[in-house]
Formats: structure tokens, sequence, C-alpha cells
């Protein structure tokens, strides 16, 4: 089943904020609301996928555009430019480690 339907609705359950939905399937429609019907689902995984391509392109994207530089011969002192642009490469690059680890491969 496949739906087009770019306006998802959402749904809360009625039951007075309860942690656990108690079977009672009386639901309202709620702008940041934890449920949508099933017909919803695939469009909202499609847009998932997407997006998740979108980030895994943008974490290519800064991979490649801010590669790190030789740390042989980089003096805080001498080249400190460098140092200090070899320092901020090295944190992006970690930072999208960390991104990666999480599961936020590509």
């Amino acid at each position: 089943m496949t739906t087009n339907n770019p306006e998802v609705k959402r749904y809360d359950c009625t039951s007075g904020g309860a942690q656990h939905c108690y079977g009672c399937y009386t639901m309202k429609e709620c702008e940041l609301g934890d449920y949508v019907v099933w017909e919803a689902y695939e469009a909202l995984q499609a847009k998932c996928e997407e997006l998740r391509k979108d980030v895994a392109g943008l974490v290519e994207a800064l991979e490649h555009g801010f590669p790190l530089l030789s740390d042989e011969g980089l003096d805080e002192v001498e080249h400190h430019c460098e140092w200090v642009i070899q320092r901020e490469r090295k944190r992006v690059h970690s930072i999208l480690a960390a991104h990666r680890k999480q599961g936020g491969g590509v």
C-alpha cells in the first residue's frame, strides 16, 4: 500500500497523559503527536530514508571538503595558522566519526 499524502496527521492518546497505551483506542489529532495512521507510515518512512541519504551526503561532503593536513612539521608557534586549521579539522572529523558511530553512517 503506497500513499502520496504529503500532509501526515499525527495523533495522541486521550488517556490523560498515561505513559503507555491501555487500549482505549481514543485518539485525538495533535500537531506533535506520537502516533500516525498506518497508511501515513510509509510516507514517513520514505521521507526518513530521503533525509538519511541527505545527511550521509553532507557527512561525506564535509569529510572531503575539510581533509586533514599532515601533522609532520606543524609547529604551534611557527605555523600557527596551519596548526589552528588542523586542530579545527580534527574537531570536525571527530564529530563526524561520533555521528557515524551512533548509527549515522553513510
